[in-house]
């Protein structure tokens, strides 16, 4: 008998683990481009890596359905389902490697006997998806206060029963802005958010407008939680010509939640010539 030589051996095992190498592949190219869809009409199997190949089953047609998950599924978490349709013959008879076999069984199950279920979920899925597209993300609930103190380089400034406060353009003053679970002092109102989800720590974001564009501070985010105050603080002047302050500004302190406004409070400066130096 004759043996091969050496370097024929090499050739044909390199040859074979290249081969196995390639089957590999394609299977597992296979595997991820392949598509199984469940519509509320019918079953599509996708398939294909450099042709593709689309075959469909109404879903009416389905009898029967059962699926098998082998020792080796049961660890990667997928199985073969089995489909028996009277009169209907084709490749969705038996789709193999399907992951998450049970709970797609339970879907193709409720599409088939509770149509109607189906469609609610999904409404108030997509109704949902809706409001957080146009309002944000659900709100967080909180029970609490939000509190506005003014300060000058001197310490507090006196707001008036009126919320007025006299602002000289040459001074530099500070608005603290406070939200607590009790009332934090300077000027209260309660915050109150119902309606929403509940979680420790809730997300505000606060701002100063006015009807002046030097008085308006873009705004902040302020991390809250319901057993401890947490403050921010902007600032404000000192102002010159170019600022074009006049009249008695409007500043609204205002606190939002994922783009919707909860609570404002306003105040008036009243503007006063000279630098305010206190002799």
């Amino acid at each position: 008998m004759q043996r091969l030589k050496p370097e024929y051996t090499t050739r044909a095992v390199t040859l074979i683990a290249v081969g196995a190498v390639l089957l590999a592949a394609h299977r597992a190219a296979h595997w991820w481009f392949s598509r199984f869809v469940l519509t509320n009409k019918r079953l599509m199997l996708i398939e294909g890596v450099l042709t593709r190949r689309v075959a469909m089953m109404p879903l009416l047609r389905v009898t029967d359905m059962s699926y098998f998950q082998s020792p080796t599924g049961r660890v990667l978490d997928f199985g073969t389902f089995h489909l028996e349709s009277a009169g209907w013959r084709g490749p969705l008879r038996r789709i193999a490697d399907l992951p998450h076999p049970n709970e797609l069984y339970l879907r193709i199950v409720e599409e088939l006997y509770e149509p109607a279920a189906v469609e609610a979920r999904l409404g108030a899925s997509v109704a949902g998806a809706v409001q957080e597209a146009l309002y944000g993300p659900p709100l967080v609930n909180y029970d609490g206060w939000l509190a506005v103190e003014v300060a000058d380089e001197d310490g507090p400034v006196a707001v008036s029963p009126g919320r007025r406060f006299a602002l000289y353009p040459a001074r530099s003053y500070r608005v603290t802005i406070t939200i607590a679970p009790f009332p934090a002092g300077g000027i209260s109102e309660p915050l109150v958010v119902t309606g929403g989800v509940t979680d420790n720590r809730v997300r505000f974001e606060v701002e100063i407008d006015s009807d002046h564009a030097a008085l308006r501070r873009t705004a902040a985010a302020l991390p809250a939680w319901h057993d401890r105050a947490s403050s921010t603080e902007f600032t404000l002047g000192p102002f010159s010509e170019d600022d074009r302050l006049s009249g008695s500004p409007w500043l609204w302190v205002r606190v939002a939640q994922g783009r919707r406004t909860l609570q404002s409070i306003e105040l008036e400066a009243d503007l006063v010539p000279g630098d305010g130096e206190r002799g």
